[in-house]
Order: structure tokens, then C-alpha cells, then sequence
């Protein structure tokens, strides 16, 4: 990055569009880069909740027109806000979602990105069928189709999903700082149900699994093991 960028405000007010053209328009530099390299465009697309889109919608407007330029993967982190924002939609606050859904809209036209198509959730009784053969991908199809924004699945199989990356998220997002009993409650509980139904498995290699799930010193060779286990049971239980 630039000398002296630790001393550049833009960054902490990226959602605040106001202060951003008027920092700038007192001499603030939008060609600022952080201490990691990234520019201003790219911290506010990577950054941003769902509320913060009408914002991030007019930050970005300001700072293409003062010449910040377009970050080499923009297109790639506005379809990740999109997909966040189709995901947390059928719970959204009914009074904002009109205004977000607008904002979303005006970065797709600005960064040329096609939109993210409406996400559809299963009504939680029709047969469950993705047509996806490899067990990764079908587990993330899997997790848009079954898995609710927030609380619990309809299905015991939306539950498997949405138990395996629960647990995998609290690894990987968190390092499991915040692993406590109820993780291993939740691990118990991922085990009853894919040992029920149609088994996908060795129920002894499903049983080791599940007891090194039971902890935070849990390795990524089990919970990758887990979700492929948890695509797989829910491909052979789909009533």
C-alpha cells in the first residue's frame, strides 16, 4: 500500500457516502489502498451486510466517478453480495427489502454482472431432487434448497445439511472460539440422523466421525468427510 494509508479515512466510513464525497472532495485520495493492497471499491463490496447496499450503491457510484478504479474480481464479490441477499430473503424486513433489492439491482448494472437468480425453498414435503451427481456440489445445492436464512429446517434432511455446515462454519469462520457443549449436543444429533433412513456407509466409520466432530480440535478431513457423508444421505433419503 501507500505511505501514510493508515491515516486514510475513507476506509471507515465506505457506507457512509455522504462523508466519502465529502472526504474526497477535501482532499482525501480514492485511489487509496489498504496495508493489504486492496482499494477502496473492493473493501466496500467485500464488506457489506445487506443493509449496507443502497449505501454501498452510492459509495461506489462516487468513487468510480472520482476514477477509483474497478477491481479485477468486482464481479465476482457483487454476485456474492447477490447470493447472500437471495439467501436472507424470505425472511427479510418486509419494509426495507424493496429498497435493498434496488440497490442490488443498480451494482448487478454497474459492475455488469448478471443477476442472481430468486432462491427457491423446498416446501418441506415434495421429494428432494437437486439431478447433481458429485457429492460436493450437490451438498451446497442442497444447502440452497433446504436451509432457511435463519432457526431450523423443515426436513430431517435439511437438518443434516444444515447441521454439517454449522459445525463446519464454526471451524473455519471461527477457528471454535466459540465451541461449547452444544456443539457436541449438535454433533450427537448430526449422527442420529444420518444413521437413520437408507444408510450411505460403514455406520462404525460414521460413529468415528461423529465422535471427532464432538470437539473443536475437529480436522477439516472430518467435516469435509461429514458433509460429503451428509450429500450422500440425503441423495438415498429424499422422503
Amino acid at each position: 500500500g501507500r505511505p501514510g494509508e493508515e491515516k486514510q479515512p475513507l476506509f471507515a466510513l465506505l457506507y457512509r457516502p455522504k462523508m466519502v464525497r465529502l472526504l474526497i472532495d477535501a482532499g482525501a485520495d480514492p485511489l487509496a489502498l489498504d496495508r493489504a493492497g486492496r482499494d477502496l471499491i473492493e473493501n466496500a463490496l467485500t464488506y457489506a451486510s445487506n443493509l449496507d447496499l443502497p449505501r454501498l450503491a452510492e459509495t461506489v457510484k462516487i468513487l468510480l466517478a472520482k476514477g477509483a478504479p474497478i477491481p479485477e474480481d468486482a464481479a465476482a464479490r457483487v454476485t456474492r453480495l447477490g447470493e447472500n441477499l437471495e439467501f436472507a430473503r424470505p425472511n427479510f424486513n418486509s419494509d426495507m427489502i424493496d429498497k435493498v433489492s434496488a440497490a442490488m439491482d443498480e451494482l448487478y448494472a454497474i459492475f455488469d454482472v448478471p443477476p442472481v437468480r430468486p432462491r427457491v425453498l423446498h416446501d418441506g414435503t415434495s421429494r428432494i431432487d437437486v439431478g447433481i451427481d458429485d457429492p460436493d456440489a450437490r451438498y451446497h445445492a442442497l444447502f440452497d434448497l433446504l436451509v432457511p436464512a435463519s432457526g431450523s429446517a423443515l426436513t430431517v434432511q435439511g437438518e443434516a445439511i444444515r447441521l454439517t455446515g454449522k459445525l463446519r462454519s464454526e471451524i473455519f469462520r471461527n477457528g471454535g472460539a466459540n465451541w461449547n457443549l452444544g456443539f457436541g449436543q449438535l454433533a450427537d444429533a448430526l449422527g442420529g440422523f444420518l444413521a437413520s433412513g437408507t444408510a450411505v456407509g460403514d455406520p462404525d466409520e460414521l460413529r468415528g466421525l461423529i465422535g471427532r466432530a464432538r470437539y473443536s480440535t475437529v480436522d477439516d478431513a472430518t467435516l469435509d468427510a461429514l458433509r460429503r457423508w451428509a450429500s450422500d444421505w440425503v441423495a438415498a433419503n429424499r422422503k
